[in-house]
């Protein structure tokens, strides 16, 4: 299990400096399971979350569409979240140290404003959803993108406010304890965060179902006859609600409309309920963490091991390990459900990927035709080589033909001087053997002109 030397010294910080080494060394799946699941969710989210603000973010889906601008947030904020928990992770899972400016003083800011708009974001888009089925009314003046864009902006500014006490109660990258109220800032963020605002969202989504079902069985009373219920007997906006809803459900364009909103709702509820039941436990979780305090640091390991208190700290930390990982799914499977549920953002996907197969063919047939260029200019490089050195070897040839041409010449001529010396010669001493001497310059003559010939 654990090395004697390490029983034989006095104190458990001493054998274990940091957590990690402490649960490395009596329960290791949990750290192991850690460091398996939490990339598994990086992956996943990095691909998921691009995708999703791609889509949401298109003009044709923002388009009169306001909660497009809530899953886009939403999708960007989990995505930032995913990139900031890497430095985390690696500190805490895999001892790698990453303490510096950023991370000392920016990273936890950033970190806790991506985790804690997370949940509002959802509180948002459930409280419009809210407003949109219970006052469908007021759903074209209240639930618009541009107000949303509003809310979305008072949110993200509010949380970053918050978070920046952060930098008040630290000093470097630790908490200064003579200044007083950390306790109280931290744990009543979580509970708010943790507790209140998914437990809202809890309420707004039961409110949103009943209304449905309420809707849903006037809808079915009246589709077989029976009296539908009025406003008045339904009680103002819920039954405004469901004969405004009946009536928009009818054929032509507001069929589809009511048709996609139905659609959206049943999306938003699908998220919503999610992030809430992976939201709460961590919550509780962290209010129970003052339960499972360390033991007492002068133990040997077997006797760690049999002491109560260090077991249910232990215990505690298997099961905060386990609810960590369910809780960081949130931040990464959302695309999940925007696939399962709407078919409008299925198509968009599609079509983003035949977009990407389109580009990948257009650049690879362009790397083909470039290909193609290359081969063609290294081909004709290689004729006008060719060419080159076939014309340099033609000059080469004619100048040395041209110059056996000229000695040809030069002996023709040397021997028509010769022979004409000869028959000077010949005269002036007084026509001695003419015969011999013309018969010895012609022959001279002849193989001068046959020699210029076979040069040429």
């Amino acid at each position: 299990m654990t090395s004697s030397n390490r029983s034989d010294a006095s104190l458990l910080t001493d054998r274990y400096p940091l957590p990690m080494h402490l649960y490395d060394g009596f329960i290791p799946n949990v750290m192991r399971f850690d460091r398996v699941v939490t990339p598994i969710w990086y992956v996943l989210g990095l691909f998921g979350n691009t995708l999703s603000a791609i889509v949401w973010l298109s003009p044709e889906v923002r388009r009169n569409n306001s909660s497009a601008v809530y899953l886009a947030a939403l999708s960007l904020w989990d995505l930032a979240f995913l990139l900031l928990h890497t430095f985390q992770e690696l500190k805490e899972a895999w001892n790698i140290s990453t303490q510096n400016t950023f991370t000392c003083s920016c990273l936890p800011v950033l970190l806790l404003t991506a985790q804690y708009l997370s949940p509002l974001l959802v509180l948002g888009f459930t409280v419009e959803r809210w407003v949109s089925v219970c006052f469908p009314f007021r759903r074209e003046s209240l639930c618009t993108p541009r107000r949303a864009c509003s809310v979305v902006g008072a949110m993200t500014v509010g949380v970053v406010l918050w978070n920046l006490w952060q930098l008040y109660f630290k000093t470097g990258c630790e908490v200064a304890e003579e200044r007083y109220g950390w306790t109280a800032y931290t744990v009543g963020t979580e509970v708010v965060i943790s507790g209140l605002v998914p437990a809202a969202a809890l309420v707004f989504n039961l409110m949103v179902l009943r209304e449905i079902r309420r809707i849903n069985s006037a809808s079915a009373a009246h589709k077989f006859g029976a009296a539908a219920p009025s406003a008045a007997d339904n009680g103002g906006g819920a039954g405004q609600c469901g004969n405004a809803s009946r009536d928009a459900g009818g054929g032509g364009a507001g069929g589809n409309t009511e048709r996609k909103f139905r659609t959206t709702t049943v999306t938003l509820l699908c998220v919503s309920f999610f992030v809430i039941l992976t939201t709460l436990p961590a919550g509780m979780v962290y209010g129970l963490q003052s339960y499972a305090n360390f033991g007492s640091i002068n133990m040997t390991d077997e006797e760690v091991l049999a002491d109560p208190v260090w077991q249910r700290h232990f215990a505690m930390t298997r099961v905060k390990k386990v609810i960590d990982e369910v809780s960081l799914s949130h931040y990464s499977l959302n695309f999940l459900i925007y696939l399962a549920t709407g078919m409008q953002f299925r198509l968009r996907v599609a079509d983003i990927f035949r977009r990407i197969r389109r580009i990948s063919r257009c650049c690879r047939s362009a790397d083909e035709l470039s290909g193609q260029r290359r081969r063609s200019r290294t081909s004709w490089s290689a004729t006008m080589e060719e060419r080159r050195l076939s014309s340099v070897s033609n000059r080469r040839s004619r100048r040395a033909t041209m110059a056996a041409a000229e000695a040809a010449n030069d002996e023709l001529a040397k021997s028509r001087r010769a022979r004409s010396q000869r028959r000077a010669g010949g005269s002036d001493s007084g026509g001695d053997e003419p015969g011999q001497s013309e018969t010895g310059g012609a022959d001279g003559a002849e193989a001068a002109e046959a020699l210029v010939a076979s040069k040429v």
